[in-house]
């Protein structure tokens, strides 16, 4: 970050002495984003908000957060681009390597930060100088050694790196560096390859303390008033306690979980976690349908949430990053609290959606065959997730599970979903 403003991300790097692993990752101290504020349309004096109104006047560094979270995402397509690149060079013993793989990548950054010169600034041939591709061959204490010295395997770290990214906010000074980096095993023999790193999160994003925050923390009071509930915000009655622990599938190929608190309603949810802005969901003012998914995994289930405007809706408003949909799911796993919570409230909901004529779908005889069609379709971004083996159809109107081998159909599947 820069002086006066808050920090806009931090740089994470980690190694493993007796191995030789490395891994770095820039992750996130803000969104970009602040939720809205939540005013009583109909009401003939409006309350003071003193946390607020205070921000009314004041500067913020919104701009640089999003212009570093849009630069981090264009660096991640790049870094995969690299190792593409790096494998396929591999395959034809190129012997500069190095220069061939941060030519491929600087092409699909240039292309990638092509469309935000038009919201941003940025200095002339800034990528050209600097994004930088880093590759080393590694031996089993992180010593960089020459790839003709290693036996069958090889050990390699590439990492991608963005420097002297210019502040928006604060006359181009710079905010720092982005970076991302990965180990990977190479075969020499078919030159196949690991991603050894492949598990530590490639970005994360937290509210930032201040405007984001105090604006976000804004809805509790709104959430406490039944007026608003149901004139304002028009989720209905609140049902029970928050469910803790929830997690809320968005279709974002870097950051496609998401772990929060569930709040529900007689007529909508609110998703609230620490990576963004509150998800406010009401049935009447967003809702195209809901829809129940039995999934290739006998234990999980999908709550699937389809929005009436898929360009503008509580999804878009609230992530900071580049979303492929905005359709959302609620995913349901088996003896769960979240599932059993959830299936509760499943009744309440559907008379709320029937008294708004909105679709409400649960599967049916055969839905076990349309339903990776359905998930590719809806979650292509975040399919990696969600298992994919052939497994068995079930019922989920008794609960039972019907196999499609002999073997199978001597006994129940020990895990099974409640009827609903």
């Amino acid at each position: 970050g820069v002086e006066g403003f808050s920090a806009t991300h931090l740089l994470w790097t980690a190694e493993e002495p007796l191995s030789g692993l490395r891994v770095a990752r820039t992750y996130m101290l803000g969104t970009g984003r602040v939720a809205a504020r939540i005013v009583d349309k109909d009401a003939l004096v409006h309350p003071v908000f003193e946390k607020l109104d205070r921000y009314d006047d004041a500067l913020d560094n919104g701009k640089d957060v999003r212009l570093v979270l849009a630069l981090y995402e264009a660096v991640l397509q790049a870094h995969a681009e690299a190792i593409d690149a790096f494998v396929a060079e591999a395959k034809t013993q190129a012997a500069d390597r190095s220069s061939s793989v941060q030519a491929a990548a600087l092409n699909a950054l240039r292309r990638l930060v092509a469309p935000l010169e038009a919201t941003y600034v940025l200095p002339a041939a800034y990528l050209e100088t600097h994004f930088h591709v880093t590759l080393e061959c590694l031996d089993a204490c992180g010593e960089p050694v020459t790839e003709t010295t290693v036996g069958k395997w090889s050990q390699w770290y590439l990492a991608t790196s963005l420097s002297h990214v210019p502040s928006q906010c604060a006359a181009m000074q710079p905010l720092g560096s982005l970076v991302v980096g990965d180990t990977l095993l190479l075969q020499k023999p078919t030159r196949t390859h690991l991603v050894v790193t492949r598990g530590f999160e490639y970005i994360k994003t937290w509210t930032q303390a201040g405007k984001e925050a105090d604006f976000a923390s804004h809805l509790d009071d709104a959430l406490a008033s039944e007026h608003m509930l149901v004139d304002t915000l028009r989720l209905g009655k609140e049902l029970g306690d928050a469910i803790p622990k929830a997690l809320l599938l968005v279709q974002c190929p870097h950051l496609p979980l998401l772990h929060g608190v569930l709040k529900t309603y007689t007529s909508g949810l609110v998703f609230q976690s620490a990576n963004c802005n509150p998800i406010v969901i009401s049935f009447a003012n967003d809702v195209a349908s809901l829809q129940v998914l039995s999934t290739p995994d006998d234990a999980l289930l999908l709550l699937l949430v389809e929005f009436r405007d898929r360009e503008a809706n509580p999804v878009r408003a609230s992530f900071p990053l580049t979303l492929l949909g905005s359709s959302i799911a609620l995913p349901l796993v088996a003896n769960s609290r979240m599932q059993a919570d959830v299936m509760r409230l499943l009744e309440t909901w559907k008379a709320s959606l029937m008294r708004l004529d909105i679709p409400f779908h649960r599967p049916h005889a055969g839905a076990r065959r349309t339903c990776q069609r359905t998930l590719r379709r809806v979650f292509s971004a975040s399919s990696g997730s969600i298992p994919m083996r052939r497994q068995s159809s079930v019922s989920f109107r008794t609960g039972t599970s019907r196999k499609r081998s002999r073997k199978s159909r001597a006994g129940p599947s020990p895990r099974r979903h409640p009827s609903y």
